[in-house]
């Protein structure tokens, strides 16, 4: 009867109410990313951008069709969080030759926040991104705490919800302990 009931409950719907739980996971410090905006003047830089709060980095590029479909998933995302601290940075893995081709996008899209161009490939290599579109979600103490390879119908929620953690009140608590070494992802 136990089992039975235990069984059942499990089978039970959850209510629309409770908060979906959030799992994070620490791939280690991001490594520092400082490009030159497109279509704008200067440059972003990673660290500049988590002083208010987390940042989302995705690595993408305009002739990848599923990047374009998480784009407009982005800027969703980034209207509904940006005033509370939430950015995005869109890392253009296009050759430098296709800059107004970036550029164009951008403006057609409406996209809202900054996209710099890793013409060189230097960010990606840094991040281990082999694959588009690769997005992770940095907290403010510059650690990769969420990595999504590829584009999945209905993870824009999954996402709003650790965005949503990260932006809660109360801080996250960190896995290291004191002394802990600071090495950067690999």
């Amino acid at each position: 009867m136990k089992l039975l009931l235990t069984m059942l409950l499990l089978l039970l719907p959850v209510s629309a109410s409770a908060a979906p739980k959030v799992q994070f996971d620490d791939f280690g410090k991001a490594p520092e990313i400082k490009l030159p905006l497109v279509g704008e003047k200067g440059s972003a830089k990673l660290s500049e951008m988590l002083k208010d709060g987390p940042v989302l980095v995705d690595f993408w590029a305009t002739w990848c069709g599923p990047c374009r479909k998480l784009m407009p998933e982005y800027v969703e995302l980034y209207q509904r969080y940006s005033k509370r601290g939430f950015k995005i940075l869109a890392v253009s893995q296009d050759m430098p030759q296709m800059l107004d081709k970036v550029e164009s996008y951008r403006k057609a899209n409406g996209i809202p926040f900054p996209i710099v161009l890793d013409g060189d490939k230097k960010a990606a290599k840094a991040y281990g991104v082999y694959s588009l579109p690769t997005a992770l979600l940095i907290d403010k103490r510059q650690h990769a705490v969420s990595v999504d390879v590829g584009y999945r119908p209905g993870n824009k929620e999954t996402l709003a919800a650790k965005i949503e953690a990260l932006l809660g009140d109360s801080p996250r608590p960190s896995k290291e302990e004191p002394g802990a070494s600071d090495d950067t992802m690999r």
